[in-house]
C-alpha cells in the first residue's frame, strides 16, 4: 500500500508536466505569441511593444520614415540580407530606403513573438508583400525613459538573389 501511495503523486506530477508541455507546443504551433512563467509580462508592456512595432510597419505601408523613426533608438542598427549577401549599419539606411521607394500598400505582416525581461525585449515579425518581398524581422528592444525603442533590427529576405 505504501508503494502505491508513493507512486500516485509521481504519476500526477508527470501528467501535469506533459499537459503543460502540450499546451505550450500547441500555442507555439498556432503562430500566436506565447507566454509562460519565464516570459510572462504585464499586458501594458506587451501592448506598448506592439505599438512600437506598429510604427515600424505603418511607416513602411505609407512609405514615410518619419512615421517609423520614433520606434527606433537613436543608436539603432540594422543588419541582414538574402542568400549569401549581408549588409548593415546605422538605421538611417532603412529610413533612406523607405523614403526612396514606393509605399508598401499591400504589406501583410504579423507579430509572431514578443518576449520581455524587465527593460529588454525580443520580437519577431513575419511580413509578406513588402513591395513584393517577404521578410523575417527580429528586433531587440530596450525600454528607454519609459518608452520601448528598437535597438537592433535583423532581417532575412526570402527569394532574393
Amino acid at each position: 500500500m505504501k508503494l502505491r501511495s508513493a507512486i500516485l503523486p509521481i504519476i500526477f506530477l508527470a501528467s501535469t508536466v506533459n499537459f503543460a508541455n502540450a499546451a505550450t507546443t500547441d500555442a507555439a504551433a498556432s503562430g500566436k505569441p506565447t507566454a509562460n512563467a519565464a516570459t510572462a509580462v504585464d499586458v501594458k508592456e506587451y501592448e506598448a511593444i506592439k505599438r512600437t512595432l506598429g510604427l515600424y510597419l505603418e511607416g513602411g505601408r505609407q512609405g514615410k520614415s518619419a512615421i517609423m523613426k520614433p520606434a527606433f533608438h537613436p543608436n539603432a542598427v540594422m543588419y541582414g540580407g538574402a542568400g549569401d549577401s549581408m549588409q548593415g549599419g546605422p538605421i538611417k539606411s532603412l529610413f533612406e530606403y523607405i523614403d526612396g521607394h514606393p509605399p508598401a500598400t499591400g504589406l501583410n505582416a504579423y507579430i509572431t513573438k514578443i518576449e520581455v525581461q524587465n527593460q529588454v525585449a525580443f520580437a519577431r515579425i513575419e511580413s509578406d508583400n513588402w513591395n513584393g518581398a517577404r521578410f523575417s524581422d527580429m528586433f531587440l528592444l530596450v525600454k528607454d525613459s519609459g518608452n520601448w525603442k528598437i535597438l537592433t533590427k535583423i532581417y532575412h529576405q526570402y527569394g532574393a538573389n
